[in-house]
């Protein structure tokens, strides 16, 4: 998500808009929070984290979505949507699944179902 940030958003002709031009640095801001979120609730037991981070994602899943019908439904033939929105697009949308079940289940998408194991 945050690459596709980076990465054009938008196309008309030769010209192309990066997603940091406009709603992409609400994106990428998003990305960090969830990149931060993820590390922290690794090791957090608390649910608020695993939220948050759904929050995020569900937020750049809005965001891209509505940029995409944006760009899409302008003037036909004028304009197309670039590969960092479609990027964008998909992992937030994968994020949002991936997030609804870590929060659902308390366990890390890395941890085994019934917890921590010590040896």
């Amino acid at each position: 998500m945050v690459v596709g940030s980076f990465l054009p958003w938008a196309r008309a002709g030769i010209f192309s808009v990066a997603g940091t031009s406009g709603d992409g640095v609400i994106t990428l801001v998003l990305g960090a929070m969830i990149l931060v979120g993820a590390f922290v609730g690794r090791d957090d037991r608390s649910r608020v984290v695993r939220v948050v981070v759904l929050g995020c994602f569900a937020a750049a899943t809005w965001i891209a979505s509505t940029t995409f019908t944006n760009v899409g439904g302008s003037v036909a033939g004028t304009s197309s949507v670039g590969s960092g929105l479609l990027l964008t697009l998909a992992v937030s949308a994968i994020g949002v699944l991936v997030s609804l079940v870590w929060v659902a289940s308390g366990v890390a998408p890395d941890e085994p179902a019934g917890g921590k194991h010590t040896a």
